[in-house]
């Protein structure tokens, strides 16, 4: 080895080792089959709502009517219009 690197060997080894306490313990947790049914039952549920509040006459009935809205103290929105997934 060359002696000119003699006198910075221990800075990089320093300067590694400090890197290395830097990055922290890797941590890795095994999912489980009711954490990952709970998952897909979740969209699931989602997609039933998104559908049923899509269907024209739901969709009608959710609207606030603009004079109850001025009542209440509120501006009314312009309804927004259903996309399908």
């Amino acid at each position: 080895m060359n002696n000119r690197l003699y006198p910075y060997l221990p800075r990089i080894l320093g300067a590694c080792l400090f890197s290395i306490a830097l990055c922290g313990p890797a941590n890795a947790d095994l999912v489980g089959t009711d954490e990952a049914a709970a998952a897909a039952q979740s969209s699931e549920d989602r997609e039933r709502v998104r559908a049923f509040t899509s269907r024209p006459e739901v969709a009608g009935q959710l609207q606030e009517s603009p004079d109850n809205c001025r009542r209440r103290g509120c501006r009314p929105s312009r309804p927004r219009p259903v996309s399908a997934p």
